[in-house]
């Protein structure tokens, strides 16, 4: 696969951002046929079926990334920032369902499934009239580990000894990983600002052209 991937790639001259974005489609995708075998309970519990359901996902993770690199470009750093938030939307939903107690594996699969879409879907709005470079996004990816590595460190500190609180040591890791991501973000949103509503990795092309043509 890894193979075929880099020979398509090579063969339609595709950019490292629609590269990127087409990976996390596809990552995202074996996550979400993953949900769907738990949120059906397995179908059945045949594996045959949970691994078909993940090769869907999977499929179909990749077809819609490609679609979406086709709509608007993506840079390298847009497609890091774009996973980013599908990361942390996937992630702080479980805090919150585990407020309630509950333990109930579905409520926990269905609240990140559809955190991960809505932060996927947000990761698109934000990246939308800026260039982001290589570097910038994944720095922003690495500041949102470490505010949850650092969320998790200060829930150890604070939590009395043999405590094992998870919702304090969700909820802290989650509020650190949305701070160190939108501080990241906050950064470099600015500099990466461009005139157009997409990104301008086209519109660049496209002005060298009419510069040449005058």
């Amino acid at each position: 696969e890894t193979f075929a991937g880099f020979r398509i790639a090579s063969r339609s001259k595709m950019s490292a951002g629609t590269a990127e974005t087409i990976g996390t489609g596809g990552d995202f995708g074996i996550g979400l046929g993953l949900a769907a075998a738990i949120l059906t309970n397995g179908f059945g519990d045949r594996d045959q079926a949970v691994a078909g359901s993940v090769l869907l996902g999977a499929g179909a993770g990749l077809w819609s990334g490609k679609l979406l690199a086709d709509h608007q470009p993506f840079t390298a750093g847009d497609a890091h920032i774009f996973r980013g938030l599908g990361l942390l939307g996937a992630y702080v939903p479980l805090a919150v369902v585990d407020i309630t107690g509950t333990d109930n594996e579905k409520a926990y699969t269905a609240a990140s499934t559809l955190g991960a879409l809505a932060g996927l879907g947000l990761g698109n709005k934000l990246v939308q009239g800026k260039d982001f470079t290589t570097d910038q996004g994944k720095f922003t990816l690495l500041s949102e580990l470490a505010g949850g590595m650092l969320g998790l460190g200060v829930a150890y500190l604070i939590s009395p000894e043999g405590d094992g609180n998870s919702t304090l040591y969700l909820a802290s890791s989650a509020i650190g990983a949305a701070s160190g991501f939108w501080f990241m973000y906050s950064s470099y949103a600015p500099s990466a600002r461009t005139a157009n509503k997409y990104s301008s990795c086209r519109i660049y092309t496209s002005d060298a052209a009419d510069e040449r043509t005058r």
